[in-house]
């Protein structure tokens, strides 16, 4: 009995340990993954990122961040939805659908423009986007590095609207 108990000691104790560096592991990869996904606020004239405050903050992170109705351009079964959608999802490849007018852009709040330096074909221009009346944010999402300075060759013609314009560089892991 007491050769039981002296060989069971140490495997309970490597599985304590192997439980502590999991835990750690876990938690080093959740804070590298939140360094990596921040919020960036830019100006399309210029090329420096703008700081933004918590308040700014606050309801962009919540419409990004947080589930959504949401509509998918280029996808035509994610209109169909009952609830008016709040966060529009869209790629370069899809830009033409935002030029269309469609009664169902005038609940979005946020665009979230999926941004590939090496697919654009041609810039969005904010100021021939239709309906879309409750637009208070574009995020350009990468996944790959990409700076302001090329974000700013996507996007033209802000001026005649009060956007708040940011990216976020998304990249799996």
């Amino acid at each position: 009995m007491k050769n039981q108990i002296n060989t069971s000691l140490p495997i309970l104790i490597n599985s304590r340990i192997l439980l502590i560096v999991s835990i750690i592991l876990i938690l080093s990869c959740n804070v590298k993954a939140q360094s990596g996904n921040e919020l960036h606020k830019f100006n399309i004239n210029s090329d420096k990122s703008i700081s933004s405050t918590e308040t700014e903050l606050s309801e962009v992170r919540s419409l990004y961040y947080e589930l959504q109705p949401s509509l998918y351009y280029g996808n035509p079964s994610s209109d169909k939805s009952k609830d008016a959608p709040v966060v529009g999802f869209v790629n370069t490849e899809n830009f033409s659908s935002l030029y269309a007018s469609n009664q169902i852009n005038k609940s979005i709040k946020m665009l979230v423009i999926d941004f590939n330096y090496n697919e654009i074909q041609s810039p969005l221009d904010i100021s021939a986007i239709k309906n879309f009346d409750s637009l208070r944010y574009i995020v350009v999402r990468c996944s790959e590095s990409c700076t302001s300075a090329q974000i700013s060759r996507l996007l033209v013609n802000d001026s005649n609207r009060n956007l708040q314009l940011y990216y976020i560089i998304d990249i799996a892991e």
